[in-house]
């Protein structure tokens, strides 16, 4: 797999997710539910058919008939005033305490598709990255290039965001399956959400 292809894939993984938080403050606002992953199941056959079976057979995942998923219809909801929203803090970067999670499955060609929370008091220091799709080198240096929680923790100080949420969810941003990302990660992501009585997010791609 090239690196131009696996960055294709996190970017759309990332879209299905900021796609999934505007369906979140639309149902929030009760607006006509939309789908995450238009036509899901049939691209799922064809997922399964173009790139599965024939990683089963040759154990290689093979992306050169990789279909991605694309959706015709944009969500859109009204504004929010971010001087009164709870924020979560949603990042794809494989953040994890490794002294209380399980490392994402960052080698598996296959995407892990599973969702970690972390205090928002945590001390960065602590956290560790499980994904081998970027460098680490610039969020090893400064935490705040992905995980921008003191910027956010300054907007609030100065009354320009009403809150954050006590946790913030961390996802490992390779996710090839668009299914799985949409009915496995993103409904983990939401009720995260619901839990913490978010009222707005803000997605931060690795």
């Amino acid at each position: 797999m090239t690196g131009q292809t696996e960055a294709f894939v996190e970017r759309r993984s990332v879209h299905l997710q900021r796609r999934a938080m505007c369906l979140f403050t639309s149902n929030q606002e009760r607006r006509p539910k939309m789908n995450i992953l238009e036509n899901a199941n049939a691209w799922k056959q064809r997922y399964e058919e173009k790139v599965i079976q024939p990683y089963r057979q040759s154990g290689e995942y093979n992306f050169s008939s990789y279909e991605y998923a694309r959706n015709e219809e944009s969500p859109a909801g009204n504004s929010i005033s971010l001087n009164s929203a709870k924020l979560l803090l949603i990042s794809s970067s494989g953040a994890y305490q490794p002294d209380k999670h399980e490392p994402f499955d960052a080698g598996n060609p296959l995407g892990d598709y599973s969702i970690r929370q972390i205090p928002t008091g945590v001390n960065l220091d602590e956290i560790h990255y499980a994904h081998e799709h970027y460098d680490h080198t610039y969020v090893n240096q400064d935490t705040g290039v992905l995980i921008p929680l003191q910027y956010l923790k300054n907007k609030f100080e100065n009354r320009e965001l009403g809150g954050l949420t006590s946790r913030w969810v961390s996802f490992m941003g390779y996710q090839p399956d668009a299914y799985r990302v949409a009915y496995e990660t993103t409904p983990a992501v939401i009720e995260a959400a619901r839990e913490l009585h978010a009222t707005a997010a803000l997605l931060v791609p690795a």
